[in-house]
Order: structure tokens, then sequence, then C-alpha cells
């Protein structure tokens, strides 16, 4: 198939003030990217008709197709649907099918439609609807034959429910769209220049066939594979290629390669508890729940784990996890004997076979010229061995927050991984 190429235009005074991250760019990035359309221009403008014209005029001075978000609601300033409509000289019909799909989405929230959500049923003449399950606000596509407009609601959720529902079968249908294959592996514990370093000759060997990409955050790289859509070379062969590939990288990177697809660190640990017969728990001070969050993101993570003590008092970690009080007073909160007394507590009182435990300094202020900001100590340990580690994050306190409960995930997965190889344990 010919490749598409696609404007992406986000319209919203929010975006522009910077009230609102404007992630509906990146994910429709991502999208066109899976069947090789070229994104040729983003653009964000404000909820002004003027300026929306203006913009369809500079986007389709590149592009086929243009994709807008934002101003489909029910409020005076969203303006979309009626600049479209102006541009494509089309106009405005009341759709009484629209209005029976918003009619049963507020039915769930016992919401009467009123007056307010009748500009919402108005679809320029002729488009096609995207009913959204997800909202109030339907989007729709135009085709000219020469141009094609896909207008969407500004919220991601509903955005991307529309994209995936409507826009992926009518690019199926009317392209022959099919993915191009592709990879995602995740690694752990190593930089991406030592990433890059050690792939660079499976890069040179694939350079024709396949594009790699690399995307380092914080203690972890992806690294993304995926067929160049220009080659000649037959889907089959190519996936063929990423399997080898993702077995040449895995004995590559050893204990540092965490997984493939749609892997996580909490994924990729509870696959090896599950494998062990164990399950795991976690005592968290300074991450506050986050080591726990990261292991119930997962669908199906109680086969493995139970639960966590957020022990962010002192008094908690006493009377909770059976800290002693004199480690407390004499070493402080964010030490190695506390934090390690942490994980048999953890043990104990949450009856798992292993647990991790945090404590550290997140800032911005607690900090102590022997225990800055950024200070963490992290242990892991089960029934028979322990292990513990100082760490200096250098980053503010979300940042901090984020990266102690990753490292604290990597090093439980490993931990279990070397008791499923009998090899050295972390921090050995």
């Amino acid at each position: 198939m010919s490749t598409i190429r696609i404007a992406i235009l986000t319209i919203g005074n929010e975006i522009l003030n910077g009230r609102t991250l404007n992630t509906n760019a990146h994910y429709l990035a991502g999208w066109a990217n899976r069947f090789g359309a070229v994104v040729c221009r983003m653009c964000t403008v404000p909820d002004e008709k003027k300026a929306i014209h203006a913009a369809l005029d500079h986007a389709y001075g590149c592009a086929d197709w243009v994709i807008c978000t934002g101003g489909l609601g029910p409020t005076t300033d969203d303006i979309t649907r009626k600049a479209i409509a102006e541009y494509f000289d089309l106009p405005l019909e009341y759709r009484a099918d629209v209005q029976a799909r918003i009619e049963e989405f507020l039915q769930h929230f016992g919401i009467p439609f009123e007056a307010k959500h009748r500009s919402l049923c108005y679809v320029p003449q002729g488009a096609q609807v995207f009913y959204n399950r997800k909202g109030t606000a339907p989007g729709f596509l135009i085709d000219t034959g020469e141009k094609v407009l896909v207008a969407l609601p500004g919220v991601p959720i509903e955005m991307r429910h529309l994209v995936e529902e409507y826009l992926t079968p009518y690019v199926q249908e009317r392209y022959g769209y099919r993915p191009l294959p592709f990879e995602r592996i995740l690694l752990a514990g190593v930089e991406e220049p030592e990433v890059h370093r050690r792939v660079e000759s499976l890069i040179d060997e694939t350079a024709t066939v396949i594009d790699w990409g690399f995307y380092p955050h914080y203690t972890t790289v992806e690294i993304t594979l995926r067929m160049r859509p220009a080659t000649d070379v037959a889907y089959t062969e190519v996936e063929e290629h990423l399997r080898t590939l993702r077995y040449r990288i895995e004995e590559l990177f050893g204990a540092d390669y965490v997984g493939s697809g749609d892997i996580s660190l909490g994924r990729a640990a509870g696959a090896y508890l599950k494998q062990l017969g164990w399950y795991a728990g976690a005592a968290e001070s300074c991450t506050g729940g986050y080591i726990a969050h990261l292991f119930t993101s997962d669908a199906g993570s109680s086969e493995y784990f139970k639960g966590a003590v957020i022990s962010y008092a002192n008094a908690v970690k006493h009377e909770v996890l059976g800290v002693p009080v004199e480690a407390i007073q004499s070493e402080g909160a964010v030490s190695q004997s506390v934090v390690e007394a942490m994980v048999r507590g953890a043990l104990q009182v949450l009856d798992v076979d292993v647990a991790v435990a945090v404590s550290g300094i997140a800032g911005p202020g607690g900090g102590t010229p022997e225990k800055p900001v950024g200070t963490v100590w992290i242990a892991v340990g089960d029934h028979s061995e322990m292990r513990s580690r100082r760490f200096h994050f250098p980053y503010d306190r979300l940042e901090n927050i984020e990266i102690t409960a990753i490292t604290a995930m990597d090093v439980l997965r490993r931990w279990c991984r070397a008791r499923i190889h009998k090899s050295p344990l972390p921090w050995t």
C-alpha cells in the first residue's frame, strides 16, 4: 500500500497555556507508526476558527490526512465541529442516532439528556460518525477522495477508544492495513550507551530491514524493533528476524533482560514468583505504596503479590513491622538496620516468601550532610537470606519515589530469577 502522510492537529487553549499535557499527539504518532504512515506535521492551535482553518491549510500542504483532537464538547469554546464543517463547506446536520447513543451513555450515571447536550448531536453532513462509548462527544471522519479529516474528542481515553474501535478498522478496509511486524524488549540495570554498544553489530546486520529505537527511563531501557515500511522483504521473513533478534538480545544481556512484548518489571517478577510458587510483599516508607502500585497495575497479580505495609511513620515501622526502636533512634529510619528489619517484619506480617523494603529521603527537605536528599536504602530477602544496598538518587521528590520503586522491583525480580537459576543473588 502507498504510504499515508498524516498531520496531527491538537486544538485547545488548555494545551497552549500548559494546563494539559498533549498526550494525544504522542499516542497518534505511535498509532501511525504501527502501520508505516509518516507523520509530517504536528500543530497545536487555540479554540479559534481562523486558527483552525489556517492550521488545516498548512497541514494539507504536506499531508493526505489530518487527525484533529479537541474542541468537540458541549461548551461555548468547543468550536471544532463548526470550524471543520465550514472549512469543507458542509452543513451541520442533527443526528438522532447520535442523540440515542449519548442518552444511552448518560443513563449509566443517572443523568438526563438536556438542551446542553444537543450541540453534540450535530455532525458535518455526509461524515462517518464514530460513536463514543467512553464519553458523550462523538468523533467523525470526512473523506473527500483527496483529503481525509478525522475529528476526535480531546479526552485521551475517549480519543484512544475511537481510534481503536473505528479508525483502525477504517484504515484496514480502505488501505489493506496490516501492522508492521514489531518487537519490544525491556532491559533493566544497564545504561543506554552500553546497550547500544552491545547490540551495534546486530543493528548493522539488520539495518536494511529493521528500524531500531532506544528509550531509557531511569534504570530501564526499552528497545523497539520494527519492520522498515519501505522494505520489500516478506512479513514472515521479518517476523523470523525479530524472533532471532529477541533470542540474541536475551543471550547478550542475561539477568538485565526483563522480557519482551508488553512485559513490565512487575509482570516479570510475577512470572518468576509463580514459577517458584511464592508470594511477595513489600514494606514501603518513602515510596508510599508505589511498589504495590507497580505490582497491582498488572491483572492477575493477586496470584503472587499479597500486599504492602506503608510504614511511613516510625511508629508504624515499630508497631506493625517490629522494627526495634533502638535501631531507629541510633541509626535513623533511613539506614541498613532499619530497612532490613522492615523486610523481616514484612515476611512475617504479610506471610510471604520474599519481601522488599525501602526507606529514604525523597525530598525536597529532610536531608542532612550525612544523608542528603535522595539517600535511599533498599533491602530484599526471603526466609533464608537478605541483601541491602544504599543508593543516592539525584532527582526531585516524585522522580526519587518512582526510581526507588523501580529499583526495588527490579532487585526483587533478580532475586527470584537467581533462586530459579541457582545463580548468585543480587548485591552479593
